[in-house]
């Protein structure tokens, strides 16, 4: 082997190129890893500091449970689940009646005062029924009754329900008979039992909504009058007369009617009035 053979591959210093190379990359890859080791250990510090800070700055959640007593439990959540923050959540158990809210303290507190005055036992209504049966023309109006509309604005002496004056000469009905009156009682949100006119075959029966006690509104959302009839096989059937729907004031006085036809010579007549109790 030549000289120069045997000096290849060897620097001045007599060490292995290759050597010196192989631990100047060790030493690189040790100090990037020392680099990005100390990067992430400051990027984690500065997530658990705004984690710190998110705690110290959220207030803590609690848990309350509400107990619905009268109104619907499904209302309720409706009502107040609007109301919840991103961290709450609401539990409702139907069978109970109750309302798990977990939330911060001034949420529920808000929740709270919200169920509180919406969970308010239901308003009741009394309604005064009076049924007319109204005819047509002067023969007619000529005709006797019992309950003839004597004065022009009351039916009967002892009517509570006071039509009003010139009713007659406003409609083509010139003469009125009462064919009985009655009371029906309701609760907010409830449907009343049918009551029936005495001595005849038509009954009423009520659907009561809201009912506003502060402005006197009384909201119904069915008014029914039906008559008992009998169907083709002879079972008692019912068929309506009046159906409708009314926001009504309260001790104001209602009027509906109904005829068979547009050329019929009778109408009944449906007067009410409500009152809260």
């Amino acid at each position: 082997m030549t000289k120069a053979d045997t000096n290849k591959g060897f620097t001045g210093t007599g060490k292995p190129m290759c050597a010196t190379r192989k631990s100047k990359g060790i030493f690189f890859i040790l100090l990037r890893g020392v680099i990005l080791s100390v990067l992430f250990l400051l990027f984690l510090s500065g997530l658990l500091g705004r984690a710190e800070d998110l705690m110290i700055s959220s207030p803590p959640l609690l848990v309350k449970v509400f107990r619905i007593q009268y109104q619907n439990i499904d209302d309720v959540y409706l009502l107040i689940c609007p109301q919840l923050s991103d961290r709450g959540s609401i539990f409702i158990k139907p069978s109970d009646k109750t309302i798990r809210v977990r939330d911060s303290e001034p949420v529920i507190n808000r929740i709270e005062n919200i169920i509180k005055n919406f969970d308010q036992p239901p308003e009741t209504i009394v309604v005064r029924f009076q049924l007319v049966r109204g005819f047509e023309g002067e023969a007619e109006a000529a005709k006797p009754g019992p309950d003839k509309f004597g004065d022009g604005n009351r039916i009967a002496e002892n009517s509570r329900i006071t039509f009003p004056r010139g009713f007659e000469n406003l409609t083509r009905w010139k003469r009125l008979e009462k064919l009985g009156e009655i009371e029906i009682r309701g609760s907010e949100g409830r449907k009343s039992n049918p009551v029936f006119f005495p001595g005849t075959p038509f009954r009423v029966e009520i659907v009561v909504g809201q009912v506003n006690k502060a402005e006197g509104l009384i909201e119904l959302d069915r008014i029914i009058l039906e008559k008992k009839t009998l169907d083709k096989k002879g079972d008692i059937a019912y068929e309506p007369v009046i159906s409708t729907s009314e926001i009504v004031y309260a001790n104001k006085l209602r009027i509906f009617g109904a005829t068979q036809s547009e050329e019929s010579r009778k109408a009944l007549f449906l007067a009410m009035q409500g009152r809260i109790l």
